[in-house]
């Protein structure tokens, strides 16, 4: 119930102080980590990476943050040898499947192209809370709910499209790193990362222009100035 509020108070704060800068963006990707370059010992067997996230974001000028929230999915080459495990366990090679809700934050530069495409590059850090985890080995399959926090460096290039002033199509390639690279009794595996191609909408909460006086107005004010009496 707490969340529900805090969510439909943020909504309200993004309705009340609407600008011409402020936008919502909803997007979902699909990709694959560095798990899928080893599937062939795993005969195939593996998970592509994917997201879905809901962003809200601010545009000055060419400067765009965007913050929010995020589901997604990655995995990493296993490499470990647990002592409780058979050897034939230990010999093959496996990785491990994590699901994450996360919070990221992102900052970029728009990049003008024409009147309807601009890009966007953008560099970012997400804080990640897991919710599960899956080992996969050669011969078996292990899940267990986890609840540990882990950091991700992103990197991202978006390609906007303008349908209206307040209406964008984005598509955006996008790369996570987990940071640091994780290490295991001085034997060291495989850094989490993914990669995803992500397709999405941005919508400006009132129309996305450059703010400026009308004629009328610049008359107005400078009549006003040359008489002051008026």
């Amino acid at each position: 119930m707490k969340k529900l509020l805090l969510l439909f108070l943020l909504a309200c704060h993004f309705q009340v102080f609407a600008q011409n800068g402020f936008f919502i963006q909803p997007s979902a990707g699909v990709g694959y980590t560095n798990a899928t370059i080893y599937s062939s010992f795993l005969n195939g067997t593996y998970k592509p990476a994917s997201n879905l996230r809901l962003l809200f974001g601010y545009k000055y000028r060419n400067i765009i943050f965007k913050a929010g929230f995020s589901y997604f999915n990655s995995g990493y080459v296993d490499t470990r040898t647990l002592p409780f495990m058979q050897p034939e366990y230990q010999l093959n090679a496996g990785y491990r499947y994590e699901t994450y809700l996360a919070l990221p934050v992102t900052i970029g530069y728009n990049i003008k192209i024409n009147k309807r495409f601009s890009v966007a590059p953008y560099l970012g850090y997400t804080l990640g809370f897991e919710k599960n985890r899956t080992s996969v080995f050669a011969t078996q399959k292990m899940s267990w709910p986890e609840s540990g926090t882990n950091s991700f460096a992103s990197m991202q290039m978006e390609v906007n499209y303008k349908l209206s002033p307040k209406f964008y199509l984005i598509a955006a390639p996008d790369v996570q790193y987990m940071i640091p690279t994780r290490y295991d009794n001085q034997a060291s595996y495989f850094s989490n990362y993914t990669y995803t191609l992500n397709l999405g909408v941005k919508y400006f909460l009132s129309k996305h222009k450059n703010a400026r006086l009308p004629e009328t107005d610049v008359q107005n004010t400078a009549n006003e100035k040359a008489d002051p009496l008026k």
